[in-house]
Formats: C-alpha cells, sequence, structure tokens
C-alpha cells in the first residue's frame, strides 16, 4: 500500500473497527486477542479503544516490516546493521 487512497482506507477501516469494538468492549474485554492487541498498543492491562488502535497499528507495521524484509530478502546480518543504523 503505497498509494494515499489505499492508506486513507485502511486508517478509515481501523477507526470504524475500532469505534465497533469500543461500542462492545465488555464483550470484547474477556476476549484474549484483545487483550494481546491492547497489550501490544501499550495497554499494560488496560483495555480501551485507543489501546486497541495502537496495538493493531503495530501488529500492521510488524506485518509490513516482514513483508519488506521478505521481499528484500535481507540477510539476519544486514537486518542487524539496519536496526543498529536505527536505534
Amino acid at each position: 500500500m503505497r498509494d494515499w487512497a489505499s492508506i486513507k482506507n485502511i486508517i478509515a477501516l481501523a477507526f470504524f473497527i475500532g469505534g465497533y469494538f469500543y461500542e462492545i468492549e465488555p464483550e470484547l474485554a474477556r476476549n484474549p486477542v484483545m487483550q494481546w492487541l491492547c497489550a501490544l498498543g501499550g495497554g499494560k492491562g488496560f483495555l480501551s479503544r485507543h489501546y486497541f488502535l495502537e496495538g493493531l497499528k503495530n501488529l500492521l507495521i510488524h506485518q509490513q516490516v516482514e513483508w519488506f524484509r521478505e521481499k528484500t530478502r535481507l540477510r539476519p546480518s544486514d537486518w542487524d546493521d539496519v536496526l543498529e543504523f536505527a536505534l
């Protein structure tokens, strides 16, 4: 997804889903996937729309990075160099 329209659509979808989850939050609070996504978003045991969206964002970033690594066929040593440079 490199074009602006696709990115806007994904963001709109994420917010729509987040709003939906906010409405059914009591039911979702018992769902382990929801708890995991909120923890991934920095929730530290607290479930909210914000932490869910942050967790979803982090999950999608991870997916994009893995896709890039597979596409470019980076060796582990090259990836270590990228991380060392970035961090």
